[in-house]
């Protein structure tokens, strides 16, 4: 579900915000979406939320597996434009380079881009960023798809 940004404080004031928790899948086990889709050809799409204690590895970073989950949000934004009614689409391929470990407390941005489509595969490339640190970069496929009744 998407609700106007307009309401939203903080850093992520105006940016569209996806209420996951309460949904029945595992994407809503991460926190609530927002995102900024890119004004033009030349600007990234921006996804984000807020990181909590919960998505902690032992040592008190961010846990990778919630860092890669994320992402993997984070691609469906980009290539939906940030729209989650947008037809489904599949990660076929995503390839991850950790930067730095991840802050808990800290919000998470993504900022990434279609590289091109060839039919039903979406090639996408981003970064992932708190405040002026680069955590990771990804390049991915996506794999639109079409649900039969």
């Amino acid at each position: 579900m998407v609700q106007n940004g307009s309401e939203t404080p903080g850093i992520f004031a105006g940016w569209g915000h996806w209420r996951l928790q309460g949904d029945d899948g595992f994407a809503g086990l991460l926190g609530d979406i927002f995102c900024l889709p890119a004004a033009g050809p030349e600007t990234p799409t921006k996804v984000g939320m807020e990181t909590a204690p919960i998505h902690a590895n032992k040592i008190g970073n961010l846990h990778g597996g919630f860092v890669m989950a994320f992402i993997d949000i984070a691609l469906f934004a980009i290539l939906s434009g940030g729209n989650p009614e947008a037809p489904p689409a599949l990660t076929v391929h995503c390839a991850t380079d950790f930067l730095a470990a991840g802050r808990v407390g800290v919000p998470l941005i993504g900022k990434g881009r279609i590289v091109r489509g060839s039919g039903r595969l979406v090639f996408l490339e981003g970064m992932l960023w708190q405040e002026e640190t680069a955590v990771a970069r990804w390049n991915a496929i996506m794999r639109r798809i079409s649900l039969k009744p």
